[in-house]
């Protein structure tokens, strides 16, 4: 059985953005639950060559916060 985030990582982006304009999900949660994501399986399969979580997180409270 999927729980929430495994069910986010199975949207499309375009049904991602959906459930974000609808509330299920917060835009910090989506990237948090992302960046958690990454940190846990990059050390497998080295796929992510430079974290900009910190970037990511900054322009996420520009763009929400003002």
């Amino acid at each position: 059985m999927f729980c929430s985030s495994d069910l986010m990582f199975s949207l499309s982006a375009t049904d991602l953005s959906l459930k974000i304009r609808e509330g299920e999900y917060t835009p910090s949660e989506v990237v948090e639950k992302h960046i958690d994501r990454i940190e846990s399986w990059n050390p497998k399969i080295n796929a992510v060559a430079e974290k900009m979580f910190d970037q990511a997180r900054l322009r996420l409270r520009k763009r929400h916060c003002g």
